[in-house]
């Protein structure tokens, strides 16, 4: 059986009804069964019964209408349990104050879990920070590089795409002078002009990177073999520059000339070029060349190692400060549900209130229900007297025995009232107290939620004070650094 079963239903005319309980009607059917009893009952035995009590078959139609009232108790029996069941959550409901207590403490549970996740992630970067600064210090002191800070591009992505760009840009140039001369026309040049530009770039930047940084290093030996592997890649790359000039003259005089023939001239005459375009070639790859030496020296810190360091301490210090607003972010969340759930509380008093107008409205709903089906089993029993009887007064003709007033004092007599009015005025009472203390709610209501709101303000500075902030910071050794384990909160206000 439904929990609603209890409730009543009205329809169109007004009238209520239960679904799941049947009225008691004297139908057409029940009417002939009464007429074909008191004829049966009229020709057998009229001339013999005592007429001052009802007759075996009224007995017998009342039993089914005194069964039915028995079924009508035992149903409002139960739909007052129910009733009284649902009068006791609403008793026994958690008031305003108990609801922004439990707001505020989860509130405070939320932030100290929070608060420990920080706490933990904090400390290791903590731990990490301190090892890489120790690492940082030490590497300075012992490079002499205590008076300045590292410098290194923000994007290395940047960097590599002007690398990039000006691979592409030489071999265009190289591609452009090329063509005229090869046999494949503006593909060949650039096939032969893209092998060019990628061994300078390649060379150069290696150079710059490897070389031109180890000039600053305090180790002479590595000065020493930095300056050497420079020299050694710019005289390469002279080389390849006049060797590409060569080649080109040659092949402008010579289409089917062989590199070996560019070597040969190259040896014995490095420096006669006459061509403009061999000039330009030339010009071109060393603008590439220094600009390669360039940017390899500038991908990291000047001096070797300490670029990598530097952005090391550097990214545990943005990880603790990113954690840090990460942190600060959630129990911002947490405040601001706590805010809305407090808000809510104003709100469900008028819910509270509208509820319970419903179900006032329900019970009264009940109680004429109740009325309205014993009313009807009551006028059941009344008909049947009145049929019974009219029909054997037809039969013998004789209306003195067996009189309808005195049948339906009989019948009245021998049904138990339904009077529930003594129930109602108590389930109504109940009602009313309920109401009365939502009233009370209400009116102090506003200083209460001042209160906690205040209480929830307090929490949220100490969950996010510069001092709580600080504690993996402060407490980066010890075993244990929650909240519970700090001077934040006094020993009667820890976070539950």
């Amino acid at each position: 059986m439904s929990t609603e079963f209890w409730k009543a239903k009205q329809r169109k005319d007004g009238s209520w009804y239960w679904e799941s309980f049947d009225i008691y009607k004297f139908d057409e059917d029940l009417s002939d069964e009464i007429s074909k009893q008191a004829g049966i009952f009229g020709r057998s035995y009229l001339s013999v019964t005592d007429d001052k009590e009802l007759t075996t078959p009224e007995k017998k139609f009342l039993s089914d209408v005194t069964d039915y009232v028995q079924k009508l108790r035992d149903f409002y029996l139960t739909g007052i349990s129910a009733i009284n069941k649902r009068l006791t959550k609403l008793k026994d409901r958690d008031t305003a104050e108990d609801g922004l207590k439990n707001i505020i403490t989860k509130f405070r549970r939320d932030c100290d879990e929070k608060f420990n996740d920080y706490d933990k992630k904090q400390r290791s970067l903590y731990k990490k920070l301190f090892e890489c600064e120790w690492d940082l210090n030490f590497f300075r002191k012992e490079n002499k590089l205590l008076n300045r800070i590292a410098s290194y591009p923000e994007s290395m992505a940047v960097h590599l795409y002007l690398i990039y760009l000006a691979l592409t840009i030489e071999a265009l140039a190289n591609a452009f002078i090329f063509q005229s001369i090869s046999d494949r026309g503006y593909v060949g040049g650039v096939l032969i002009a893209g092998a060019i530009s990628t061994i300078n770039v390649l060379m150069s930047v290696l150079a710059g990177y490897f070389g031109l940084r180890y000039l600053f290093h305090v180790n002479k030996l590595f000065k020493f073999l930095g300056a050497l592997f420079v020299a050694v890649c710019f005289i390469s790359l002279s080389m390849l520059h006049l060797l590409t000039a060569h080649y080109r003259e040659l092949i402008e005089r010579d289409a089917n000339a062989q590199v070996i023939e560019t070597l040969s001239r190259f040896t014995s005459h490095p420096f006669e070029i006459y061509a403009f375009e061999s000039f330009l070639l030339i010009l071109i790859g060393y603008i590439v060349t220094f600009l390669g030496f360039y940017k390899g020296y500038s991908l990291d810190d000047r001096y070797p190692g300490y670029g990598k360091r530097y952005r090391t301490f550097r990214f545990f210090e943005n990880e603790i400060n990113d954690h840090e607003i990460e942190y600060k972010s959630k129990i911002n969340d947490l405040r601001r549900v706590a805010e809305e759930q407090i808000y809510k509380v104003n709100k469900n008093f008028n819910i509270m209130k509208s509820s319970l107008n419903d179900f006032e409205a329900e019970i009264l709903a009940f109680y004429a229900c109740c009325q309205i089906y014993f009313n009807s089993a009551s006028s059941v029993a009344e008909k049947i007297i009145i049929t019974f009887r009219k029909s054997l007064h037809e039969i013998s003709g004789d209306a003195s025995k067996f009189p309808i007033t005195g049948g339906l004092q009989f019948s009245a007599g021998g049904m138990e009232r339904l009077d529930p009015e003594e129930e109602k005025e108590k389930i109504l009472s109940a009602v009313k107290l309920i109401r009365t203390s939502i009233d009370v709610e209400v009116e102090n209501f506003s200083e209460m939620r001042r209160h906690y709101e205040n209480e929830l303000q307090e929490f949220y500075d100490k969950y996010t004070s510069a001092k709580t902030l600080n504690l993996p910071k402060d407490n980066r050794s010890q075993g244990s650094s929650s909240i519970e384990n700090s001077e934040v909160f006094d020993s009667d206000e820890l976070p539950v």
